[in-house]
């Protein structure tokens, strides 16, 4: 059949979803990004399921609520979307200027409704859209959270109308919108899209709370705008306005176990936290590894910045006068971060964030010098003391304006100072091996602490079935039990006179019937303890 020219019936025998046809009004990106003093701001448009192809035309009918005035544009292509080259995809706005319409476009892409407005009550309203025809133009494969099946997910891609491999899908969940290959979700359709959702959803539950934004007392409501998570060929993982955009990534765009175990996704949604009023240029890479490091806290992994604190106390140590903290490598500078979250808890965070929300500049283009000098003074406030040395000490140089504001604020000074404090693993299991009693799991403690497992931490820790055991003098350890987590090797470190617990480790796979789990504790995927 020639499909130059349908009907929308005929080219879906299936009934549209509502959320395709249903938009709820949203607030301008714009105003919500200055609510939460961001750089890059959320998408404030709505995916159609709808692909045009080059010169493609659909045919619409729109109708907006009579109530308030609405904003209503399309959008044709996805932001850090491609199918090849290098270049993601910038999307081109169309206005709409009449109910009863058409919109095409000479390059194709996905087709996208923006219908905005910052009016109190907005959000409890709709807009309805229809189609009437579609030329050169597609329905594409959509799974649709809470409305689509796991069981019916590889059925639609696999009677998708398109089956390029470079042709988009979607995954629509209710923080992200993943626009992804039609051959990349061939490869993973057996693996439940909404689990995958989740794990997005998950994750940006995980960073929203060091930012101090939930549905707490002292928390800023999360915004009703969502992420676009956008495959595209080669080059970096990125974040930007809208979307973060990621290069081949594979199970770890579209696995539960790939999203929830992949430190770039979670260092890239970190990017979408950034907040303008303290956006230093030394602080661009690091600063959203605060919350890549709060999603690994959350799920027991070794922290990747644990193997870098020595050379951050030679930096430290170091009486150089002329040494800068955007000199070193970017997870000595964690450190910086990890000191503080030792001295002054996630409070520090959520301070941090909410002063900037209250009193921060949201403007771009303050200059380097503005941003360096509100970041060290608010940390100040956040930390409720005197910073100075700290930041001397980490090369920030404070000039005499940022000097004389942290004085002003009359604050007392640390007892120790932050920037003493090491970041270290308090306990680490490094590999676990079969035994002929269960398992055998070895790792570091703190010297002459006392090892405890379990199998369900709600009910307690108990010693290794075979006896007290200790720590050695350097710190190692060899525990031998047939106790698992949820199938995983877990101790738990305790001070041998207070019986105080020190530390819970990392969670490593473990099998009783003889499947081993090693790993360098430095890689990129490595797990590890909580501090």
């Amino acid at each position: 059949m020639n499909n130059d020219f349908m009907s929308d019936e005929e080219n879906s025998r299936a009934a549209i979803s509502s959320a395709l046809t249903h938009f709820r009004i949203l607030p301008f990106a714009e105003s919500d990004a200055r609510q939460y003093v961001r750089w890059f701001h959320y998408a404030d448009f709505q995916p159609t399921g709808i692909l045009i192809e080059p010169g493609g035309v659909v045919d619409y009918h729109l109708t907006l609520p009579p109530e308030l005035s609405v904003k209503a544009q399309f959008l044709v292509g996805t932001p850090g979307f491609n199918a090849g080259g290098v270049d993601t995809e910038v999307p081109r706005i169309y206005e709409v200027d009449n109910p009863d319409d058409s919109v095409t476009d000479s390059e194709g892409g996905v087709l996208w409704l923006r219908v905005v407005s910052d009016t109190p009550g907005a959000d409890s309203l709709s807009a309805t859209f229809k189609v009437s025809r579609l030329h050169l133009a597609h329905r594409i494969a959509v799974f649709i959270q809470g409305e689509t099946s796991a069981e019916q997910w590889p059925s639609i891609l696999c009677g998708a109308q398109l089956k390029r491999p470079r042709a988009p899908v979607q995954l629509i969940g209710e923080k992200v919108v993943i626009t992804a290959w039609w051959i990349t979700a061939m490869r993973y359709m057996d693996h439940d899209p909404s689990a995958v959702l989740d794990e997005y959803k998950d994750i940006l539950r995980i960073e929203n709370e060091m930012a101090a934004i939930g549905d707490g007392a002292e928390q800023h409501p999360p915004s009703p705008l969502r992420i676009l998570v956008s495959e595209k060929e080669g080059g970096s993982p990125n974040a930007s306005h809208f979307r973060i955009s990621l290069p081949d990534y594979g199970s770890s765009l579209l696995t539960p176990e790939g999203v929830r175990g992949d430190w770039g996704v979670w260092h890239e949604l970190g990017h979408m936290q950034h907040q303008i009023s303290w956006s230093a240029n030394a602080l661009t890479e690091n600063s959203v590894n605060i919350f890549s490091l709060a999603v690994q806290r959350a799920q027991k992994k070794y922290s990747r910045v644990v193997p870098y604190d020595r050379e951050a106390h030679a930096f430290l140590n170091s009486s150089d006068p002329n040494k800068k903290f955007e000199d070193n490598d970017e997870f000595v500078r964690l450190i910086m971060w990890e000191q503080l979250r030792a001295a002054y808890g996630d409070a520090f965070f959520h301070r941090l964030h909410r002063e900037s929300r209250s009193h921060g500049n949201p403007e771009p283009g303050q200059g380097d010098a503005q941003y360096r000098h509100y970041f060290m003074v608010t940390s100040a406030w956040a930390a409720q003391h005197d910073l100075t040395t700290f930041f001397i000490r980490w090369g920030w140089h404070p000039t005499t304006r940022t000097l004389d504001a942290i004085r002003d604020l009359r604050l007392p000074i640390p007892e120790p100072d932050p920037s003493t404090l090491h970041v270290k693993a308090e306990t680490q299991i490094d590999a676990v091996e079969p035994h002929s009693d269960g398992i055998e799991i070895r790792g570091v403690a703190r010297p002459g602490s006392r090892l405890k497992t379990t199998n369900d931490p709600d009910m307690g820790w108990y010693d290794p079935e075979g006896g007290i055991t200790y720590a050695s003098a350097s710190g190692d350890f060899l525990v031998v039990t047939r106790r698992l987590v949820d199938g995983n090797a877990v101790v738990k470190s305790y001070d041998p006179q207070t019986g105080e617990a020190l530390g819970e480790s990392n969670h490593v796979p473990a099998n009783l019937q003889g499947a081993a789990a090693q790993f360098s504790c430095c890689t990129e995927h490595a797990t590890g303890a909580d501090h």
